[in-house]
Parts: C-alpha cells; structure tokens; sequence
C-alpha cells in the first residue's frame, strides 16, 4: 500500500471518529458501523471485509487503527467495566491530518449507527453480509441461528435497521 492511500484512509477514519465527537467506543463497533456505513452507501467503501468469528471483519481496517495509533493520530484507551476488554479509540490529533468535515446529513447517519447498541450492530452487520452474499431472509434467519443465536433478541431489530437503511 502506497503511503498517501494510508494518508487518505487515516484522515477518512479521522473524519468518521471527529463527526463522533472525537470517540467510539469499542474495536467491534467500530468494524460493524464501518461496514454498514459502507453497505449503506453512507460512505465510499474503503475497506474489505470478511466473515469472521465476530462476524464482518476487515483486517485493513483494524491494521489502519493500528498505524493510526503509531503516528500519534489516534489513541486507544482499555476500559475493564464489562465481561471484557474494551476498547476507546479517540482521534488524537485532528490538525495533522488535515480533516474534512461530513455533510449534516451524513454525521446525523453516522452518529445515528453509533448509538445504536453493539450487538445490534452486529447483527444488522451479519444480515447485510449475508444479504450480499446471495442469502435470502428465511436462510439468513437460519445462519443467524447458527453464528448468533446469543444475539436472539436482536434479530427482528437487525432486520429492521437494514431495511430502513436499504442495505
């Protein structure tokens, strides 16, 4: 990867956490809102993502965070309150990557995914994958059932988020 594609994914990164008020909380949330930011055509697809034990998951994205952390342009505080680990990941310094603003429209839909809760947006997240993959509902329920069945009571809601979005 060329240096000046690291550049503009970092500041497009810092665009996406600035409209967020400088924050997300948590590495997980941050790969499912990306990708049905992307899905959505909310924002320009940037990054691959694949199925993982998590569901979506795009390594570029997380080694991006990684080297974003290393330039000093983002930082990540560990928080222990829950049954794990997680993970803030703050915009460090918005001067040195020359940052952009969103559209009001576009900060309001990104704002809007990040208050969704996570397992909701793993679970839309899962849907949109599978959509894409060819799956129609009745299969993608079943798959569902299968990867997620601890995120049950998200399943109508999931679907819900998805249609809503025309994702």
């Amino acid at each position: 990867m060329e240096k000046r594609e690291l550049i503009e994914r970092l500041r497009f990164l810092g665009e996406i956490l600035k409209s967020l008020g400088g924050s997300i909380e948590g590495r997980k949330k941050m790969q499912k809102m990306i990708f049905l930011l992307q899905e959505c055509k909310i924002i320009p697809n940037i990054y691959e993502f694949e199925w993982n034990y998590y569901g979506v998951y795009s390594g570029d994205l997380a080694g991006d965070v990684q080297q974003g952390i290393s330039f000093e342009l983002l930082s990540e505080e560990k928080s222990e309150g829950h049954l794990y680990p997680t993970y803030q990941i703050n915009l460090k310094d918005e001067g040195k990557l020359d940052l952009r603003d969103f559209s009001t429209k576009k900060k309001e839909l990104i704002n809007e995914f990040s208050r969704a809760e996570t397992p909701l947006l793993e679970v839309a997240s899962s849907i949109v994958y599978f959509k894409k993959e060819g799956y129609k509902d009745a299969r993608i329920k079943e798959l569902l059932g299968i990867y997620k069945k601890h995120l049950e009571d998200y399943f109508e809601k999931g679907f819900e988020l998805a249609k809503e979005f025309e994702c």
